[in-house]
């Protein structure tokens, strides 16, 4: 346990300094090395992010769906779970951003991410053209958080920009000027 735990360290490590060949380096001789490890879910995890910070979103969801189907009782699952959104939204998958988004909303009722998820759904939706709908998730976003000032300023920016792009240019003004 200690071993693995100092590799977990030397990869976070690498992957913090930007080192990311090293990371996923360190990350795979863990998975190799030591398969039923307390951490594999967590090496997992870290895995994905490395890729999304390279921009293989591809992989990214690969690592990220591993965690989630290969370690139902993950502490790590909201976690996972976001992730793979965000790297189905960086690769401007946006309506399979919005089912993960959707899923992460019904399921992980507690997590701190909720904020974050449901910015990203409105904004999933807003890239495709569900203005509408968009709408409703900001100002859910800006009444539920309204104690985030700058979440809810963002939600707020975009409810107005769905009007304009809708048409609603006396809305979408009226909605500019009050921020």
């Amino acid at each position: 346990i200690f071993k693995v735990s100092a590799l977990c360290q030397i990869g976070d490590a690498y992957q913090d300094s930007g080192e990311f060949d090293k990371a996923v380096e360190t990350y795979d001789t863990i998975l190799r090395e030591y398969p039923d490890s307390f951490y594999t879910d967590y090496v997992q995890y870290q895995l994905g992010l490395v890729q999304i910070k390279t921009q293989n979103y591809d992989g990214a969801i690969v690592s990220f769906s591993s965690v989630k189907n290969n370690f139902p009782n993950s502490k790590m699952l909201d976690e996972a779970d976001y992730a793979l959104g965000l790297a189905y939204f960086q690769k401007q998958d946006y309506p399979s951003a919005r089912k993960i988004f959707e899923v992460f909303l019904q399921t992980f009722k507690d997590s701190s991410l909720r904020p974050q998820v449901m910015y990203l759904l409105g904004t999933s939706l807003y890239n495709m053209t569900k203005y509408p709908e968009a709408i409703d998730v900001f100002k859910n976003v800006s009444r539920l958080y309204s104690q985030d000032a700058q979440l809810a300023q963002k939600a707020e920016f975009e409810i107005a920009d769905c009007y304009y792009q809708m048409g609603n240019e006396k809305e979408a003004l009226a909605r500019f000027n009050s921020l």
